[in-house]
């Protein structure tokens, strides 16, 4: 008999593991997410607006002059561009675990590293998988 592909159920039980909100004290995201740090002056930020809706290089962007940000912030207009410089500082009690930085723009990016390769991607924080066909 072959296996039956039921969509809806699979994403609701998708989302189910995942939550943080009715029994997250089981979910994946819990087991997963023994430390998590929402104070702002861990992480320091810097941010370039590029004028005219045009498109630079990493070069380019560089060179500007990048201004203080913050967590919250908002930028546009629609198809603009936007750099910016993250620092993060790891509390000394995270020092030897893994660390994931989580970034949600509501927007598309691309993560590069100090000597502008690009490295990672980024979309909105919808999971892919479970998005529409």
């Amino acid at each position: 008999m072959p296996m039956l592909k039921h969509r809806d159920i699979t994403r609701n039980r998708f989302g189910k593991f995942l939550a943080t909100g009715q029994f997250a004290e089981v979910s994946l995201f819990h087991v997963l997410t023994t430390k998590r740090e929402n104070r702002h002056h861990y992480v320091k930020l810097r941010s370039y607006s590029v004028p005219d809706l045009q498109r630079i290089s990493f070069a380019e962007a560089m060179k500007a002059e990048f201004k203080p940000a913050k967590i919250g912030d908002s930028f546009g207009p629609t198809w603009s561009t936007h750099w910016f410089e993250v620092k993060v500082t790891i509390p000394e009690d995270w020092v030897n675990e893994e660390v994931e930085f989580r970034w949600d723009a509501d927007c598309e990016g691309l993560l590069w590293s100090k000597d502008g390769v690009p490295i990672h991607g980024l979309i909105t924080g919808k999971f892919p998988a479970l998005g529409s066909e």
